[in-house]
């Protein structure tokens, strides 16, 4: 499973939610370490929950720390070019600010979904359940821990469609584990997560919701 295509999809997925990770830091104006820590958690927090979900223990995150190092490495590339680019000015909440979060979401949740899923797979292939939850814990486990962390309604509840185009991506990843290769299935997955993803944000297509209902 760990051959060469797959390991540069963990590589992808890891400096796309460590960058949406340090963006988030960075707009709530923490500091290098707080830059980092959210960096790291929103790389690592979905395989995390992952794996304790399987019983894979400890998580691999802590058995392999290079995954771990990547997202610290890439959270202090953010922070330093975010201090060279003109004091955080950028950061706070601009159209550049949110298509680049929107960006590497999307890549991190269609590359995690899907390599989640299969890791789930091959241990238990007969539990079609138990690998899509999987995979979508992995692709919005992040995120969520994220936003959580900075009191902040999870951008999985509020912003397009985003656990739903995992879910979608990871039952089209089910079908085509039975057909073709795990490489070609983990592609195509991801391909699938990240076309959705960008065409409900093109055409502002979200899950209905009540705006009427009075707050406490």
């Amino acid at each position: 499973m760990m051959e060469e295509p797959m390991i540069l999809l963990e590589v992808i997925g890891t400096v796309a939610f460590a960058i949406s990770g340090a963006l988030k830091a960075l707009r709530h104006k923490t500091d290098l370490l707080g830059v980092i820590t959210l960096g790291i958690m929103t790389a690592t927090g979905g395989g995390v929950l992952r794996d304790l979900i399987l019983g894979d223990t400890p998580p691999a995150a802590f058995r392999n720390p290079v995954y771990l190092a990547l997202a610290a490495a890439t959270s202090l590339a953010v922070f330093a070019a975010a201090g060279y680019m003109s004091g955080h000015k950028e950061i706070h909440m601009s159209p550049r600010y949110q298509r680049m979060l929107f960006v590497m979401d999307s890549l991190g949740l269609g590359v995690f979904t899907s390599y989640g899923l299969l890791k789930a797979w091959t241990l238990f292939p007969q539990n079609a359940f138990l690998c899509v939850f999987s995979g979508v814990v992995t692709g919005v486990g992040g995120g969520l821990i994220r936003d959580i962390s900075v009191n902040e309604l999870p951008y999985i509840f509020s912003k397009h469609i985003y656990a739903v185009a995992a879910m979608a991506g990871g039952i089209a990843e089910m079908i085509l584990l039975n057909h073709v290769s795990q490489e070609t299935a983990v592609l195509c997955a991801s391909l699938i997560i990240i076309l959705i993803r960008f065409v409900s944000a093109r055409y502002h297509l979200n899950l209905p919701r009540i705006s009427g209902f009075p707050e406490q």
